[in-house]
């Protein structure tokens, strides 16, 4: 089938939504699909076969885009709907793929060129606007609640990432097009020329220290400032830890510097700022323990899977934004606070027989729900759908 998949993020760049539109796109290619990916001017190419990026004009003085509900993503999204309408009009597609927010142009494009649609509904886009301090605009989360509760109604089938989406859906009373797809990791990232650092294991000397590690985007809802605290109180019990954050950009990690100097812990914390994604998944397979201090948001971390894939214990936060997938078999979960989650990774590193014992339960959950083929199998459910 050809498809036009449109994506209102910084494509490629190593962060969750990006990361699964990657292996979206490289799946439906694996199953013989051709795509012309739509996306913004900004992020790297990759290679995947039968995939054709197409980037929207590229506007003055934007060369980033920060996480999150902004003026600037608003303003990415208007040429990235002209560049749409434009695509629609010159070529046959048989599915819209729309992820995020782009599943609102399909309201209009549904209308005019009659195409079907794939909504990826990777978050509940209201939800994303209160966790992005967005709270106070009551008038603008009511319409997103509309609009999102009318593109359920009129997409021909619905991906959701987590089971919260899931139930989210089924509350709206669709969940006959609904299929739940975790997010899942399952090759390497194929750069054409990436420009991150590849060199992880040269970069980073853990003196032969147990490491304790974070992967992912520094941004307020991950909690990371709770989990500096929780650092201090470990290490009054144990000095032979490196704390390791993977991510961040260059303001967010100075920032992080600044209060790991307050806490009196930067000894012991490395900062390495935003990095290529692939040497990075092989470092978390090398970490003593993997943590995910999460305090806000309901859909499960990518970052989550790949832990679990990884055979290393996880510390998270008992929040139902972990709790979806992990239990007390195969994680070490705990309140979000800095006390309970210190205890936590004490208790991880003082009882390593049973912090084996939860890992190895993680990884078979992983490998039983969430391989490569069952992935595949779940998205060509969903190409069955809009068929029929």
């Amino acid at each position: 089938m050809k498809i036009l998949m449109i994506v209102p993020q910084p494509f490629f760049t190593p962060r969750g939504t990006p990361l699964s539109v990657y292996y979206r796109a490289k799946a439906l290619s694996d199953l013989g699909h051709e795509i012309d990916l739509l996306t913004y001017p900004i992020g790297e190419d990759v290679d995947i076969e039968r995939v054709n990026i197409i980037r929207s004009p590229r506007l003055p003085f934007v060369y980033d885009i920060r996480i999150g509900p902004s003026i600037v993503k608003l303003m990415l999204d208007i040429p990235l709907f002209l560049k749409a309408l434009l695509l629609l009009h010159r070529n046959k597609y048989e599915i819209v793929h729309a992820h995020e927010e782009a599943v609102f142009f399909c309201l209009l494009l549904n209308r005019i060129f009659g195409t079907r649609y794939i909504y990826d509904m990777h978050s509940s886009l209201p939800q994303q606007l209160e966790n992005f301090n967005f709270a106070k605009l009551k008038p603008l989360i009511s319409i997103f609640e509309y609009l999102e509760r009318l593109s359920i109604a009129r997409a021909s089938a619905i991906i959701t990432i987590c089971k919260e989406l899931e139930l989210q859906v089924e509350k709206f009373g669709f969940a006959g097009k609904n299929e739940l797809i975790q997010n899942t990791l399952f090759s390497p990232i194929a750069f054409k020329n990436s420009p991150y650092n590849a060199n992880l294991k040269n970069l980073i000397n853990t003196a032969g220290k147990k490491v304790v590690l974070y992967a992912g985007t520094f941004e307020p809802y991950q909690g990371l400032e709770m989990y500096l605290e929780s650092i201090g109180i470990v290490l009054r019990e144990r000095k032979d830890l490196v704390f390791i954050f993977l991510g961040g950009t260059s303001e967010q990690v100075l920032e992080m510097r600044r209060k790991a100097e307050e806490l009196g812990i930067s000894d012991h914390v490395l900062f390495t700022g935003r990095l290529d994604v692939n040497p990075v998944r092989e470092f978390i397979k090398e970490a003593d323990v993997l943590v995910s201090p999460r305090l806000k948001g309901t859909n499960t971390p990518l970052k989550i899977y790949e832990y679990m894939a990884s055979r290393v214990p996880i510390v998270a936060t008992s929040l139902r934004t972990h709790t979806q997938e992990l239990d007390g078999e195969c994680a070490f979960l705990r309140d979000p606070n800095p006390h309970d989650f210190a205890g936590g990774i004490l208790e991880c590193l003082e009882n390593e027989e049973e912090a084996r014992r939860r890992a190895t339960n993680a990884y078979e959950c992983y490998s039983n729900k969430y391989g490569e083929e069952i992935y595949k199998q779940r998205l060509e459910r969903v190409i069955g759908r809009v068929k029929t």
